[in-house]
This record gives structure tokens, C-alpha cells and sequence, in this order.
């Protein structure tokens, strides 16, 4: 996993503990841009990756059309490249 600072200089940025004001994860969303992710940590020192997206409006740029099962699965695939190489870069 890159250091800190290589990951803010990669784009990620910290999000931070309420309660200890410590670092508890990163976050990385291009501006209009999904899928949204999220790195942490957690206590016992394994490394986590999470992507949040909307299949519509990543398909389609609106959430008013519902996709099909075959435009689901191809837009969890394109989810899974993009996040893919974000977790490789």
C-alpha cells in the first residue's frame, strides 16, 4: 500500500474519526465521476476497498431509467475496472 503522502498526492483524501480526530480512512471521487471509493484500515491491519455507486446515473448520467440485468452486470464490470486500477496506481 502507497504511503500517505503518496496517496494524497494520488488524489485521495483523509477522512477523519469524529471522536479521536485520527485519520480512519481515505476517500477518492473525480469530480462527476463514480464510482466514489473508500480505503481503510482496519484493526487488524487489513486493508479495505469499498466503491459506492449509483448503476444508473453511472450508466445512463440520470437515475430515471431503471437498467436491465445485462446493463447491470456490465456496469458492475466497468465499476470493477475503474477500481481496479485505482487500487493499483
Amino acid at each position: 500500500m502507497p504511503g500517505l503522502e503518496e496517496l494524497e498526492r494520488r488524489g485521495w483524501r483523509p477522512r477523519y474519526n469524529e471522536k479521536t480526530g485520527e485519520r480512519s480512512s481515505w476517500s477518492y471521487k473525480e469530480d462527476g465521476q463514480y464510482p466514489y471509493l473508500s480505503l481503510f484500515v482496519a484493526p487488524d491491519w487489513k486493508v479495505y476497498l469499498s466503491a459506492r455507486v449509483s448503476l444508473p446515473t453511472f450508466l445512463f448520467g440520470s437515475n430515471v431509467r431503471l437498467p436491465d440485468q445485462s446493463e447491470v452486470m456490465q456496469g458492475l464490470g466497468y465499476a470493477f475496472h475503474i477500481c481496479d486500477g485505482k487500487k493499483r496506481t
